[in-house]
């Protein structure tokens, strides 16, 4: 029965120090977000075959940025305001 136990015992360690690892690694991740916020989307600059990544013009009060944006996005109509999430420069999430 010890050897069981001490088996059982060694699992529990084993999953535990899984999900503090995971854990640890979904924090660092949420740490890279470079901007989250209510923005103005003010162009899109579509892709083509001199830009192979669709970017747009993002503007807060008198700052500007120009970020990657998916291929879904290239149908919206500009101006257009929504809430933006970027990670790495590249837009993550834009919620109207």
């Amino acid at each position: 029965m010890s050897t069981i136990a001490f088996i059982l015992i060694l699992l529990t360690a084993l999953g535990l120090l899984y999900q503090i690892i995971k854990k640890i690694r979904h924090l660092r991740q949420q740490q890279q977000i470079e901007f989250e916020g209510y923005c103005l989307l003010v162009t899109i600059n579509r892709a083509d075959e001199y830009q192979t990544k669709p970017t747009g013009i993002f503007q807060q009060g008198e700052q500007e940025w120009e970020w990657q944006i998916p291929f879904s996005m290239q149908t919206l109509k500009t101006p257009v305001r929504g809430y933006v999430v970027v990670n790495k420069q590249k837009v993550v999430s834009f919620d109207q």
